[in-house]
């Protein structure tokens, strides 16, 4: 399967939203708008800064598209 992307979790070998982290990638998303720093982000979420920046700069939709492909 690979590995699974920050938002999602494996259930049966399908890819489930994990309802928590999608309410930290919106709450990341609305940080960076409001001018807070991706190494500010990345501290407080303990991720790493290249999936903070993947993350606030892709759009949910395409997140969850992919994860259905899956």
């Amino acid at each position: 399967m690979g590995r699974i992307p920050y938002g999602f979790s494996s259930e049966d070998g399908r890819l489930v939203e994990n309802r928590q982290e999608m309410k930290n990638i919106i709450s990341m998303k609305r940080a960076h708008r409001r001018g807070q720093s991706l190494r500010t982000l990345e501290r407080k979420h303990h991720l790493a800064l290249s999936t903070i920046h993947k993350l606030v700069s892709t759009d949910l939709r395409t997140l969850k598209r992919s994860a259905k492909r899956n």
